[in-house]
């Protein structure tokens, strides 16, 4: 049915390009086609008309080179995907060791690493003591490296923040909160005024 299509894609974009410039002339040219187009095998009709020979072998000649043309780009599209994943072969081999702990190996890890072996045990995600150990050493080194990342920073701020007068933050600090605490006020005033409004049921 797709080499039908195809075939019948190709006959009329050449048929559009250089055909016959009547409709009459294109309807044959399509009959032409059509009948020339390999079907499944059935029976014949009664009176049914043969196709013509050399309408036969020109057809199966464009087919037969499409074909050729399709298979060989797929060919040459595998090629190329095989190309690309040979040179990304390391790469996934990294990914694949990453991804193969299940969900529930890391819920049983996080459990470890939080100081939460119970809630693991309970829901079912347990983890090995020898595991344990190794998980809490790794969250261990995450966290150093992240406090020591948050202390090059909190560096650069603290000598910022050193030339500010103490008193002068602390009172500013001390109005914004009390600006806070106003405007939660005048919101559950405005919350009260609409309940009193409202009809009782």
């Amino acid at each position: 049915m797709v080499r039908l299509l195809v075939a019948l894609s190709l006959v009329s974009a050449v048929a559009a390009n250089a055909g016959p410039k009547n409709y009459a002339d294109e309807a044959d040219a399509v009959r032409n086609m059509m009948e020339a187009a390999p079907r499944a095998p059935e029976a014949p009709a009664a009176g049914a008309r043969r196709k013509p020979a050399l309408v036969a072998a020109a057809s199966t000649t464009a087919v037969w080179a499409l074909d050729t043309e399709l298979f060989g780009n797929a060919d040459r599209v595998e090629r190329e995907l095989r190309e690309m994943s040979a040179a990304s072969a390391g790469k996934q081999t990294a990914l694949a060791t990453k991804s193969t702990e299940t969900s529930q190996q890391r819920a049983a890890r996080f459990f470890a690493t939080h100081g939460m072996l119970s809630v693991g045990k309970l829901l079912g995600a347990e983890i090995s003591a020898s595991e344990a150990a190794k998980a809490a050493k790794e969250a261990s080194e995450v966290q150093q490296r992240l406090a020591s990342s948050i202390n090059l920073r909190a560096t650069s701020f603290h000598t910022a923040s050193a030339r500010q007068d103490d008193s002068n933050l602390s009172n500013d600090i001390d109005m914004e909160e009390e600006k806070e605490e106003q405007a939660q006020r005048q919101l559950w005033k405005m919350v009260d005024n609409l309940r009193h409004r409202a009809p009782r049921v």
